[in-house]
């Protein structure tokens, strides 16, 4: 764990001489703290200015989106002694901070198919919530964050300047995803048809970016609206297909243990169904089961991607670890595909038939 600097928690009213520090999630691009005294409880981030370019808009996107659901329980940002909602240290990072919200808890591990359900259901009502939210009011802080195009060139880029071990190694994975580029043109046909509108997305949805109340278990709100910006309806709903469904973590390496919870599945689907209720075309309803497929080909091609880049942008513990979540994501993204389509939840993969 890094230090924090005494200047940074005095920046937000972090006054005693003696406080506690404690790690909070497990993401892997900010760096996020519980910080407590014996008067308050405070949750402290710095923002990764790598990934996020520009934190300003970070923040301002929060301040904004806030204000707009301020009956809802998102954490409440806090001034600093500057009266801003940030401080900038030596380094010029950011830190911004929140209150604590009490007998709140996150939870990395899903347990049941009712956890599923109300995942689902919580990002579900966040976007339909944010349904009349103007847009002008939100800038993209990652622009074409699920631009699945833009990911499919970024991986032929970062093929084409790979090295040539990093490239010998990733051989049958970039095969194996070359071969469903078809997912693109899928994904390029649809972008182009109003009956896919775009709405207000989390772009980051799993369990632990969820708050519960440890007494009831219930969801008490969605975190981590870094990523909140224009998008389509497969992000969310894919990102916890990809996320609750699995049988393994992102990072697991029990490569043959891979597999689809279909329980887990069919809740999160009927979870979101329900939130977002008539929001969704009926061409969006049609196509609902291409979310995860969607998505985990897109990640699989940014694993691979930060790989052959020599890991720039994911965080990592050990060599090569971004070619074992290239890996995972790739047999999970098979897994799905056999699932779906012996459930017949899909018949014409790879066509744009579907999208008629």
């Amino acid at each position: 764990m890094e230090k924090i600097p005494i200047y940074i928690l005095k920046s937000f009213l972090f006054n005693a001489a003696e406080f506690s520090i404690s790690e909070l999630g497990n993401g892997l691009i900010n760096s996020t703290y519980q910080i407590s005294n014996f008067k308050q409880t405070i949750v402290l981030q710095k923002i990764n200015s790598k990934v996020f370019t520009s934190p300003k808009i970070v923040i301002d996107n929060y301040i904004s989106i806030f204000n707009f659901l301020q009956q809802r329980e998102i954490p409440t940002p806090l001034l600093s002694n500057k009266q801003l909602y940030f401080t900038i240290d030596e380094q010029g990072d950011f830190w911004r901070a929140f209150e604590f919200i009490n007998f709140s808890t996150t939870i990395n591990l899903i347990e049941n198919k009712d956890q599923a359900f109300s995942a689902a259901y919580s990002f579900g009502n966040f976007t339909k919530a944010l349904s009349n939210f103007p847009f002008s009011e939100i800038k993209d802080t990652i622009p074409k964050f699920h631009d699945l195009s833009l990911r499919f060139d970024e991986f032929e880029i970062a093929i084409e300047n790979a090295s040539t071990i990093r490239k010998k190694n990733s051989d049958l994975i970039i095969i194996e995803l070359k071969n469903r580029k078809s997912l693109i043109h899928f994904f390029e046909t649809f972008s182009k048809n109003k009956a896919f509108k775009k709405r207000l997305m989390h772009h980051d949805a799993k369990l632990s970016n969820l708050l519960f109340d440890s007494r009831t278990n219930k969801v008490i709100t969605p975190i981590d609206l870094d990523t909140t910006q224009a998008g389509y309806y497969f992000s969310d709903l894919g990102d916890l297909i990809r996320t609750l469904t699995c049988t393994e973590s992102e990072s697991s390496i029990k490569f043959n243990s891979i597999d689809i919870n279909s329980q887990y599945y069919d809740s999160l689907v009927a979870g979101y169904l329900e939130a977002m209720g008539n929001e969704l075309s009926q061409l969006e309803l049609k196509n609902i089961h291409y979310a995860g497929l969607l998505i985990i080909y897109m990640q699989a091609m940014r694993f691979l991607t930060d790989y052959l880049n020599d890991d720039i942008y994911y965080r990592t513990t050990y060599p090569n670890q971004n070619w074992d979540r290239a890996k995972n994501q790739l047999i999970l993204l098979q897994k799905l595909e056999f699932y779906l389509f012996s459930t017949n939840k899909i018949n014409d993969y790879l066509s744009t038939s579907a999208l008629k």
